[in-house]
């Protein structure tokens, strides 16, 4: 969050965001779909929602088991690849409705500061202040669709042209590259490599690409 929360705030947030997502696990499907976001949506019925934009055409659709499964069925009609997800939870789909007023309620003392880090938003898909992810920002994360797409968009507009995914099993390095032509694309974590000297090495171009390397 750029540090625009305490790192108590943050581990409150994370915690209580678990907690109730935790309590609809195995009620929901989601899947990627190798097409715009405006293309999948003509084909999705009413119950089953555009969840995130991982890139021009990797968007991800979230809604009740069944329902992911009859859509992507529709999508291969229509001759579109899907791939279904195996997680817990349709994040980001009508799911999360009932859990939004709760999540908003337990964060409703959020005080957070301005952030001294630039920070683009993937709620918004532009850049946002510290002071504005409150309650109700988060309350807004957890339901409406991820813009990442939206996000690196806003990142190159700013002429930002070196991208770190931290996670231990990254999934967007490819859709950065995509969109980014030409930037330096960093991945230092994986989880069958996750040491220090495997994260220097993966940030080397990142620092050549700085004039910083030692």
């Amino acid at each position: 969050t750029s540090g625009a929360l305490t790192r108590r705030d943050g581990l409150r947030l994370v915690l209580e965001r678990s907690r109730l997502q935790a309590s609809v696990a195995g009620r929901g499907g989601m899947a990627l779909v190798s097409a715009p976001a405006d293309a999948v949506s003509r084909h999705l019925p009413t119950d089953v929602t555009i969840a995130g934009e991982n890139g021009p055409r990797a968007t991800l659709i979230a809604g009740a088991k069944a329902a992911v499964t009859a859509a992507c069925a529709t999508l291969d009609k229509a001759d579109i690849v899907s791939l279904p997800i195996d997680v817990p939870v349709a994040y980001h789909s009508a799911q999360m409705d009932p859990l939004r007023p709760q999540l908003e309620e337990r964060l409703r003392d959020l005080q957070p500061l301005p952030a001294p880090i630039p920070m683009v938003s993937t709620v918004t898909g532009a850049a946002t202040d510290g002071p504005s992810l409150d309650a109700s920002y988060w309350g807004r994360n957890l339901r409406e669709p991820v813009r990442f797409r939206q996000g690196i968009a806003a990142l190159l507009a700013a002429s930002y042209r070196a991208f770190i995914e931290l996670a231990p099993h990254p999934l967007l390095a490819p859709q950065m590259r995509q969109m980014a032509t030409g930037a330096t694309v960093i991945v230092p974590l994986r989880r069958d490599a996750a040491t220090p000297a495997a994260a220097q090495s993966a940030l080397a171009p990142l620092r050549q690409a700085s004039g910083t390397e030692a």
